[in-house]
Order: structure tokens, then sequence, then C-alpha cells
């Protein structure tokens, strides 16, 4: 683990990191927050960044449950909140054992990434 990435954690982890982001901010930028990005796109019927009012492209969300950077409560928050907004968006969430970065010592063996896998190939792969 790199220094740069070490000292990011350590923002994080502190509630310090939109301070570093956003200098002389003493509000977080809206970006760091993909459910309240959630909301307002929704709430735009202009926003482009939407595939439609009704879908969004297919979602693969991949969380440790013990994440002590980003609790995934929000991730589990986030996937109810699109499943509501965006019925007909597909979407899979697999939440592991462990702590942020849990994932990177996963293989294509594991049985989440088997599963993932199979998900991104029946949605994102044409």
């Amino acid at each position: 683990m790199g220094v740069r990435f070490r000292l990011a954690l350590s923002l994080f982890q502190w509630g310090r990191f939109s301070e570093a982001l956003e200098r002389g901010s003493t509000q977080p930028p809206a970006r760091l927050y993909p459910l309240a990005e959630l909301e307002r796109s929704h709430a735009s019927s202009e926003d482009a960044t939407m595939v439609s009012r009704n879908k969004l492209p297919a979602i693969w969300a991949l969380h440790g449950w013990q994440d002590s950077v980003v609790p995934a409560i929000g991730t589990c928050k986030f996937i109810t909140r699109v499943k509501s907004l965006y019925p007909n968006t597909p979407v899979l969430l697999d939440l592991g054992d462990g702590d942020h970065g849990f994932d990177e010592d996963l293989t294509a063996g594991d049985e989440i990434v088997r599963r993932g896998t199979e998900f991104v190939r029946k949605y994102w792969i044409a």
C-alpha cells in the first residue's frame, strides 16, 4: 500500500477527505455522495447522465461489510433507492466479508467474482 493511498484512507476514516479535495471549502463536493447525486439526477428530467427516466445502466456493487472507509450501509441504501427510482435497472449487490479493499485478493475462481462476471457479461458486454 503506497503512501498516498494510506493518506487518502486516513483522511476518509477521519472524515477529512473532502477538506483535502476541496481546499477552502467547508462543504464536501456533491460528487462524493452518490445517493444525493442519484436523487438530484432523478429529479431533473433533463439530466444527460441518465440513459432514460426509467432505467440506468446495469449496476454491480461490490462492498465489504466491515468497510471502515465507506460504510456498507451506504451502498445498501443506494441500491435500495436505485431499485425504487429505476425499477427496470438490473442490479447485483455483493457484500463480502472484509474491510475497504477486501476484494484486492479475490481471483476469477472466487464465487463472488464468478457471479459478478456473469452479471457483467449479461448486461455490459454486447
